[in-house]
């Protein structure tokens, strides 16, 4: 069985997710921050499904506002009743760990137009190690309406991470970033932006992403930037 999800179901889905933490980070993050309920001009909250077998939740499928499909689950069950959702579903983007996301792709893929593919990964540092970068200054840009910030941030999503974005959902993003527990810090000495969400437990969530100008790469400015996060 398939149903939509809501704050009473907290206490399950959070259960869930600490079963899964390592592979739901995003999901984590975003209900922590924003909750469950939908609020529509929120970018980070989304329409949260769940797939039951009997009483107990197995599976998680989220369509966010800012355009990103998360799917979780563990019990192969839920692959139908997913990719049922997922075609009659808009989204831009279909975000988790391959071996979920697989099967739901080529359930979905004569339905839904695929316009690039990219694997990536990310790890858990359990020996953190500090790292100061000399004559860093960091500034707090979250709802920071500077023109020159917006327009970095936008080359970032598009030069880094392929996604277009105009000047007022990107003034929109920063000005949902709050400065707990979400923040996004940019060295305007080395031109960098990052982002983070909430602490929980050993882990950050969602995975932090850093882009820089080309002509300034490899002085380790993204590394400070993640040494000043994960303090």
């Amino acid at each position: 069985m398939i149903r939509p999800l809501n704050e009473w179901d907290r206490a399950i889905i959070l259960d869930y997710l600490s079963r899964n933490e390592d592979e739901v980070a995003f999901v984590f993050g975003n209900i922590l921050h924003c909750g469950i309920t939908n609020r529509r001009d929120v970018l980070r909250c989304g329409d949260y499904y769940g797939y039951f077998e009997g009483d107990s939740l197995r599976g998680i499928l989220v369509f966010y506002n800012l355009g990103t499909c998360i799917p979780h689950y563990e019990s192969v069950g839920a692959i139908p009743f997913f990719s049922k959702l997922m075609i009659m579903g808009r989204f831009n983007v279909l975000l988790g760990k391959e071996q979920v996301i697989r099967p739901l792709f080529e359930a979905i893929r004569n339905y839904k137009e695929l316009k690039e593919f990219e694997e990536c990964s990310y790890q858990i540092n359990r020996n953190f190690k500090p790292f100061k970068l000399e004559g860093a200054v960091f500034i707090d840009v979250s709802g920071n309406d500077d023109t020159s910030i917006i327009s970095f941030v936008r080359k970032a999503y598009w030069r880094g991470f392929g996604a277009e974005r105009t000047i007022e959902g990107t003034r929109l993003l920063l000005l949902q970033k709050t400065r707990k527990p979400d923040q996004t810090h940019a060295n305007r000495r080395q031109a960098t932006c990052i982002c983070r969400t909430k602490r929980k437990r050993h882990w950050c969530g969602p995975t932090p992403g850093a882009f820089d100008r080309r002509r300034l790469r490899g002085n380790r400015c993204g590394h400070g930037d993640l040494d000043r996060l994960a303090r």
